[in-house]
C-alpha cells in the first residue's frame, strides 16, 4: 500500500547521507514508501527492489548491497538500518524511524520489532 512519507531537509545536510553514492541516497528516500508505519519490513531484496523500482532493472542483489551499507555508519557506527532475522525471517527496519516519519494513523505492524 503506498504512504505519504516526508523528507526533512536534514537529510541534504548529513554527513552520513553525503557520503553514499547518489543512487543509494534516491533508494533511501523510496525505500521509506515501503516501511510500514512503524519502520519496519519484510528482508526479500527482490520485493524491495520491485516496490520501490518497479520500471527500472534493479535486481535483488543491488538491493541487497545497498541495504547493507545503509547498515553501517560513519566511523564503524550503526547505520540507520537494522536487518535481523526472527523464527527464520528475514526483516528490516529503519532504527530511527520515528525521528523523521510520524503517520497520522498508524496500522497496527505485522512485522515483529
Amino acid at each position: 500500500m503506498a504512504r505519504i512519507r516526508s523528507v526533512k531537509p536534514e537529510l541534504r545536510t548529513s554527513y552520513l547521507v553525503a557520503s553514499w553514492p547518489m543512487e543509494i541516497r534516491y533508494f533511501w528516500v523510496l525505500f521509506w514508501g515501503y516501511l510500514d508505519d512503524y519502520g519496519r519490513g519484510l528482508d526479500i531484496p527482490k520485493t524491495i527492489a520491485g516496490d520501490c523500482f518497479p520500471h527500472d532493472d534493479i535486481e535483488g542483489k543491488q538491493i541487497d548491497e545497498w541495504l547493507d551499507m545503509l547498515g553501517h555508519g560513519l566511523d564503524g557506527d550503526r547505520g540507520p538500518v537494522c536487518r535481523y532475522v526472527i523464527g527464520g525471517k528475514r526483516y528490516v527496519h529503519a532504527i530511527h524511524w520515528h525521528e523523521h516519519q510520524r503517520p497520522n494513523r498508524p496500522t497496527k505492524s505485522r512485522i515483529p520489532p
